[in-house]
């Protein structure tokens, strides 16, 4: 027996007394020691290394992140390679019976999605990044160093958000995800037409009547600068025909055909809205009313009406052709 090599026993056969026997070829091989391989960050897909020999000794795996080897007895020097964080390198020295480490330490930073809001959106929701799906919550993703890297996140009935994270070299990037609700066609109109939509305080724009509003509890605002303003709170829904019930007005329509176009008809201050088309006609609130009529800036007549609801009323002038 020999310290760090393997017993060998042979058996022999003595003749006779004060026999000398002599036994030759004694090989003890030499007993192996283990590396645990350790990388840091654990990834799988890194090659182990020896520079000695240029032969690949080990690669970690998924299921085998520290993957353990027999080696036999020697110093080991050694690089690991991983195609997305480059190399590191490493030393060690396999002892006979012992365990030793092998450590690699790549440079990296670390992403963790922390949470995910609104909390309903968290069913289904799914995080992506480059070479990486299903990414979960509180799980670290490795990032090198400086390098700026675009993620996805995505739920249903939510928008999809793009967001760009870099890290510096230890550091770790808390992110919340937060998604917006999907937008879904709406269809909203007014009786007259011509009124204005608000959603939530914000003006729709374009000419309706459907427009693109996100599903959930939406205050909806029409208003008619002649004829007032309705307020209704609505439950928009996702993946649905949304079309809201007509807002009507209490109004009459005052027919201005009989009148020159260049004439401008005002109460007070305001300016009758013509609505466009053949028919030149403007939508008024019940009521009595009293209109200066306008030609080349100069007032040229007052009329006294009195409008019905649901009624048709031509503006009666002096100045008609």
């Amino acid at each position: 027996r020999s310290e760090g090599f393997s017993n060998y026993t042979a058996t022999v056969s003595l003749a006779g007394y004060k026999e000398i026997l002599r036994v030759t070829g004694i090989k003890l091989q030499p007993v192996e020691g283990v590396v645990r391989f350790i990388v840091e960050p654990p990834l799988p897909g890194v090659q182990i290394i020896n520079r000695m020999t240029d032969k690949v000794l080990v690669e970690t795996t998924a299921g085998d992140l520290q993957p353990m080897r027999s080696l036999p007895p020697t110093n080991y020097d050694l690089v690991a390679t991983h195609p997305y964080f480059g190399t590191a390198q490493a030393k060690v020295a396999s002892v006979a019976g012992t365990v030793n480490q092998a450590v690699f330490k790549f440079s990296f930073g670390t992403v963790l999605f922390s949470g995910i809001e609104p909390e309903d959106a968290r069913a289904g929701a799914e995080i992506e990044g480059p070479g990486q799906a299903g990414i979960r919550l509180n799980e670290p993703v490795y990032q090198r160093p400086g390098e700026s890297l675009v993620y996805q996140a995505k739920a249903p009935a939510y928008q999809d958000r793009w967001f760009t994270n870099t890290v510096a070299a230890g550091q770790v990037n808390r992110i919340v995800v937060a998604l917006s609700r999907a937008p879904v066609a709406v269809q909203i109109e007014s009786v007259p037409p011509g009124a204005e939509f608000y959603a939530n305080g914000s003006k729709l724009e374009g000419p309706g009547p459907e427009y693109a509003l996100a599903w959930g509890p939406t205050e909806l605002v029409v208003r008619q600068r002649r004829l007032g303003a309705f307020t209704n709170r609505v439950e928009i829904k996702w993946n649905k025909s949304n079309r809201i019930p007509a807002f009507k007005f209490d109004y009459g329509t005052l027919m201005l055909t009989n009148l020159p176009d260049d004439v401008v008809v005002k109460e007070g201050d305001e300016e009758l809205t013509v609505q466009p088309g053949p028919l030149r006609l403007a939508y008024e609130r019940p009521g009595l009313h009293t209109y200066d009529l306008y030609e080349g800036g100069q007032k040229v007549d007052t009329i006294p009406t009195n409008i019905s609801g649901g009624s048709s009323l031509i503006l009666q002038s002096d100045i008609a052709t």
